[in-house]
């Protein structure tokens, strides 16, 4: 009985181990290829994003906003979408998404910096980083960055603490296709 026991015993100790080594094994970041149907934003998220589309305020005009967004190794990724109005710059949208982002995260505009990132063939319109404060009230280090391209602004953003490596991953990977 006592063998028994202990071959009972030695397997679920070898089960719970392999189990540990497998979830060890399994990737933090599973990056795959994402983007927005008819936009030429193509670009890479470490997870399964989410879809999202609502209509905002923005510069005194109404936009249909798309967004992509996941959430993985402490760490939530985010890319937007939207069509300028006519009548409003590229340069007018991204410094009302800005002010709207950077009031969401009451961050304070004094202590945000400017984070301009090397992108090989993307022009970055503007791009930003400040301490802010999730919805929960918890700490969030922001980093942001707008692209354009004919009447398509984006927003590409990571919210957390980002290592230069993920952040270089997620920026090496924007591409914009050329404009029809």
């Amino acid at each position: 009985m006592t063998e028994v026991w202990n071959g009972r015993w030695l397997l679920g100790w070898a089960l719970v181990g392999g189990v540990a080594t497998l979830a060890a094994c399994s990737p933090v970041f599973n990056w795959r290829d994402v983007g927005f149907p008819g936009r030429s934003l193509q670009a890479m998220l470490p997870c399964k994003p989410e879809k999202a589309e609502r209509t905002v305020p923005l510069a005194g005009h109404r936009a249909d906003l798309h967004m992509l967004s996941c959430d993985a190794g402490k760490l939530t990724f985010a890319i937007a979408a939207l069509r300028k109005p006519n009548d409003v710059t590229a340069s007018d949208v991204v410094q009302a998404w800005t002010q709207a982002g950077q009031l969401s995260l009451r961050a304070q505009a004094d202590r945000t910096r400017v984070w301009m990132p090397v992108l090989q063939g993307v022009v970055a319109v503007k791009a930003w980083q400040a301490q802010g404060v999730r919805h929960d009230g918890s700490p969030v280090l922001a980093h942001v960055l707008f692209l354009a391209q004919g009447d398509d602004v984006f927003q590409v953003a990571v919210y957390g603490p980002v290592t230069p490596d993920v952040l270089e991953t997620l920026v090496e990977s924007l591409r914009l296709s050329p404009a029809s």
